[in-house]
């Protein structure tokens, strides 16, 4: 970090901290996608149609996976 005022470090710091927040949230999407589409790999074709019209309507959350995965 640039030396600077203590208020001008606690700025960047809170940005990059955002920033990361932010990249964590994509992997975590990523990775409930992948689990996703693990689960449902062996189903039949139409399954996975399915799954990538959810993919790109709806977000699930991690809570409640499992429950979304069975009503599929």
């Amino acid at each position: 970090l640039c030396a600077g005022s203590p208020d001008t470090k606690a700025e960047g710091l809170e940005g990059q901290i955002n920033r990361l927040a932010k990249l964590i949230g994509k992997l975590e999407d990523k990775t409930l996608w992948f689990d996703l589409h693990q689960r449902l790999s062996d189903s039949e074709s139409t399954a996975c149609t399915y799954l990538l019209l959810v993919r790109n309507e709806m977000t699930v959350s991690h809570k409640h996976l499992g429950e979304f995965c069975s009503s599929l």
